[in-house]
């Protein structure tokens, strides 16, 4: 894993290998972080001009097209590693904005969370942990609000419900927060099953109709 100051010598030794220069007053701008963003966050690109107002833009990443973003936004979601490198955008029929070097490192503290959606009704544990903290108080946030805490960076959301879902993250006191994770829950079996029911009822229903009238 490359450390900060390695990135951005290679972003600046790309820049100067590339003979790219960068106008004083350039006409199409992109805004990125301008330092390491942690692995795991979203990170959103934006591209401005002063010609262009709420139009799509497109982005490059090492010369090749990264996509294109609806009123010049485009966000990376998940940033890993393997998203640094040289980034720049344009408009339609516009010239490009000036090279700007990305950096991601990897975050010190985690949130462990289920990829998967999980099922109404179950216990879900979500786990914190640092590279610096062992075995200490971790503090738990969803969508904003203070969720609660837990020894040992563990905390249980006892029969999880479809208003559990959203973003969650982490922090140990004193360090920085994890990245955001997001959690969903799907319906559980007894309401799959409730709803099999219905349907079948509602078929018998019908078709007695339906023989009753012929």
């Amino acid at each position: 894993m490359k450390t900060s100051a390695v990135s951005l010598l290679l972003g600046v030794s790309v820049l100067l290998l590339s003979g790219q220069t960068v106008s004083a007053d350039p006409q199409v701008i992109l805004e990125i972080p301008a330092l390491p963003v942690v692995a795991g966050s979203d990170v959103t690109l934006r591209c401005t001009s002063k010609d262009q107002v709420a139009l799509e833009a497109f982005f490059i990443r090492d010369g090749s097209k990264l996509g294109s973003g609806p009123e010049g936004q485009f966000t990376i979601r998940n940033a890993q590693p393997s998203d640094e490198g040289l980034y720049w955008c344009y408009f339609d029929q516009t010239e490009e904005s000036p090279r700007r070097w990305l950096s991601v490192r990897d975050p010190q503290v985690s949130l462990e969370i289920p990829a998967l959606p999980v099922v109404a009704g179950s216990d879900v544990t979500l786990r914190c942990t640092s590279k610096d903290q062992v075995a200490l108080e971790a503090f738990f946030i969803r969508d904003g609000s203070r969720l609660g805490s837990g020894p040992e960076g563990q905390f249980t959301i006892r029969n999880v419900q479809p208003s559990d879902e959203g973003l969650y993250w982490c922090y140990f006191d004193r360090t920085e927060e994890s990245p955001r994770r997001r959690l969903s829950v799907r319906a559980g079996a007894a309401v799959g099953s409730l709803v099999l029911l219905v349907l079948v009822l509602v078929g018998v229903l019908w078709l007695r109709r339906n023989k009753t009238g012929n």
